[in-house]
């Protein structure tokens, strides 16, 4: 969405995200068939490349379901491009 709508958006702000859902199909184990998966984890980091919106990214250290590299993979996404752009990792 941010990426289609950034003229409406001033910001993000993401928890617990990931850069593509190919990663947490994987870290998860999910049956994918005869899906190509490269193809689908290149066009979902293309999208997160494009976003040029100021972001928190906040993640739980914790957390099973998203692991904590997708929060980093995704601000080392976005920060090249934004200066606004931070991480914040904690516990519960």
């Amino acid at each position: 969405m941010a990426s289609k709508h950034q003229e409406a958006i001033r910001g993000l702000i993401i928890e617990s995200g990931f850069t593509s859902v190919v990663r947490i199909i994987e870290h998860l184990g999910l049956p994918v068939g005869d899906i190509d998966l490269e193809e689908i984890d290149q066009e979902c980091v293309n999208r997160v490349k494009g976003i040029r919106l100021p972001a928190l990214i906040i993640h739980g250290e914790r957390d099973s379901l998203v692991p904590k590299k997708e929060a980093e993979s995704c601000t080392e996404t976005l920060v090249p491009k934004i200066k606004n752009c931070s991480l914040s990792v904690g516990r519960p």
